[in-house]
């Protein structure tokens, strides 16, 4: 994992999207972002629960090789990785904290 996250922001059609990025040493992204995101097509969906959202996990051939994304208060949320497993997307989706 790298020392220190970058924080990117970017405004598409009025939509303003924002992610937080974790780069490992070694090539791993972890790509947390509240707002649309692009990722290859699927090649396994499976419907999940993310704090108690319905959601969807995918997997690509390409990038993100697994997704993670729902709703939740009318914004569009997701997790992208090339390094996590099912498990791992899935706890950390859990494991996120509403921010006053």
């Amino acid at each position: 994992r790298s020392p220190d996250p970058t924080l990117g922001w970017a405004s598409r059609s009025g939509e303003v999207s924002y992610n937080v990025v974790y780069r490992g040493t070694e090539g791993g992204v972890i790509f947390l972002s509240r707002g649309s995101v692009n990722a290859a097509p699927p090649t396994h969906t499976e419907p999940v629960t993310v704090r108690g959202h319905a959601g969807l996990l995918e997997m690509t051939a390409s990038w993100p090789k697994i997704q993670i994304a729902w709703h939740e208060s009318r914004l569009y949320y997701s997790i992208q990785s090339n390094v996590l497993d099912r498990e791992s997307i899935l706890r950390i989706a859990a494991s996120l904290k509403e921010q006053p």
